[in-house]
């Protein structure tokens, strides 16, 4: 709290009552913590919620009830040990002969807390360390201790969850000072795969060069998970500078996503622009590459709204009719001043549909202008039936004025031989009366333009049957 409060960053430097009992309150709180923790129940709890499959992976389980005390008890009391004044006993903590608490508190940077009992209790607090990206200390237990080759290995793979390259850098120097790596050496998939999830485009140079392949086979990747490779992780981030350096050494760009998304995809669509460049210029990659779905690069990047992300595509030649479906304007008129199809049905049909649909005047003029066809064959209804099938807003009601500007057949039929009349009825089913205001302004202008109130649809029901049937009287 005190920490916390702007007003009071200074505290240290002043007489708070806080500052003369902080050592004494947290020696407080860590006995109670470790009462807590001693209780039977407690203990059976805790061995039950956050029992742990394979210690090998030194890995902590989440903690399933955040608002139990349990939890914080167990995460905080070194916390409040570290911070207590006089600092505790607990060298009779550990109940097991070959374990300590060494590891925790080596973890919080507190190596000297507490005596490992012995190299196998180093090794793990050096781990735990490690994946606090703890520099010092490392070096500190490194220079004490007298590890193994693999056991080095091993932390070096733990530090990699830090995040911290001059640490990961630091421990593969105390590698190759023990000797030259061999060729045949099988390289931890991990230590690419970190590298490049989090840029670390030194460290990915490194291994690299000294013969970790770009594209290593893992458990996790197979046809019933998410298959992406390094190259890909690294593309999804925007961290160009790695991509480089993965294609560089030979990255395959064939590894795609579970829906089929290479490195290229998923780059045009979080709009990494750079990245996309990259991947163009050093790759061999086909820019027209279709994913599941049929999805260009080109057309994800539309869907992200890039417009920077869209001319460079374009200007490397992508076919521009494959993206001229979702409504960006500065995305479409370079995709039509590229030569885009503005008749080329996409997945919810012509362009023209996703305007009308969406009341996107803008977009549904600027398509015109590029002579799009509100007559197409391709469209699977009549224009003037989808800007009524939903119930009327606004931009619904200024579409449809648009439409019937255009002079479209009002009696148009869909596919059930619904016209616009009965489309509107229709969709106003259930609906409660307040809600007919713009029903009744849409009906208006229909029948202002020669819509036949009883022209009947396939099933020889009439726009009028229709609303006496659902008691819009009104409408009738």
């Amino acid at each position: 709290m005190v920490n916390g409060d702007p007003s009071t960053q200074n505290a240290e430097a002043k007489d708070y009552l806080w500052n003369t009992i902080k050592g004494k309150a947290h020696h407080v709180i860590q006995n109670m913590c470790i009462d807590y923790l001693s209780r039977d129940a407690v203990q059976e709890y805790v061995r039950e919620t956050f029992a742990v499959a394979d210690s090998a992976t030194f890995e902590t389980p989440p903690f399933p009830d955040r608002t139990n005390i349990a939890s914080y008890v167990i995460q905080a009391w070194a916390h409040h040990y570290s911070l207590s004044s006089p600092l505790p006993d607990i060298s009779a903590l550990s109940s097991k002969k070959d374990l300590s608490l060494f590891p925790i508190f080596a973890g919080l940077g507190l190596h000297n807390v507490v005596e490992p009992l012995g190299s196998d209790d180093a090794l793990r607090g050096l781990i735990k360390v490690a994946s606090k990206g703890q520099k010092q200390v490392v070096e500190d237990l490194l220079s004490e201790y007298d590890f193994t080759l693999n056991e080095t290995w091993d932390v070096l793979k733990a530090s990699c969850s830090s995040g911290s390259e001059e640490l990961m850098n630091a421990l593969l120097d105390k590698i190759e000072a023990k000797g030259k790596i061999p060729d045949n050496f099988e390289w931890p998939p991990v230590l690419i795969y970190q590298a490049a999830n989090l840029g670390l485009e030194g460290f990915a140079e490194r291994i690299l060069s000294l013969g970790c392949p770009t594209d290593l086979d893992v458990d996790w990747r197979n046809e019933k998970s998410m298959q992406v490779s390094p190259v890909y992780q690294a593309a999804c981030h925007g961290y160009t500078n790695t991509v480089q350096v993965l294609l560089k050494h030979g990255a395959s760009i064939e590894y795609t996503s579970l829906s089929r998304r290479n490195p290229l995809h998923k780059a045009a669509l979080e709009s990494h622009t750079e990245t996309v460049k990259a991947i163009l210029e050093e790759s061999q990659v086909n820019i027209d590459c279709p994913s599941d779905s049929n999805f260009t690069p080109l057309y994800l990047a539309v869907l992200g709204g890039n417009h920077d992300t869209v001319k460079l595509l374009l200007e490397k030649g992508a076919d521009p009719n494959m993206a001229t479906d979702d409504g960006f304007m500065k995305c479409i008129r370079l995709l039509l001043e590229n030569g885009a199809n503005p008749n080329i049905p996409g997945p919810s049909g012509p362009p023209l549909h996703w305007a009308v649909a969406h009341g996107r005047i803008d977009v549904f003029d600027m398509l015109l202008e590029a002579s799009a066809d509100p007559q197409s064959e391709v469209l699977e209804k009549p224009l003037l039936v989808t800007s009524v099938g939903s119930e009327l807003e606004e931009t619904g009601l200024n579409m449809l004025k648009r439409l019937l500007e255009l002079k479209l057949d009002v009696n148009c039929k869909d596919g059930e031989g619904s016209t616009p009349l009965t489309t509107l009825i229709r969709s106003y089913e259930n609906k409660p009366a307040d809600e007919y205001v713009q029903r009744d302004k849409a009906l208006r202008m229909l029948i202002d333009h020669g819509a036949d109130v009883s022209l009947p649809n396939d099933d020889m029901w009439t726009p009028l049957q229709y609303a006496v049937i659902m008691k819009q009287y009104n409408a009738v």
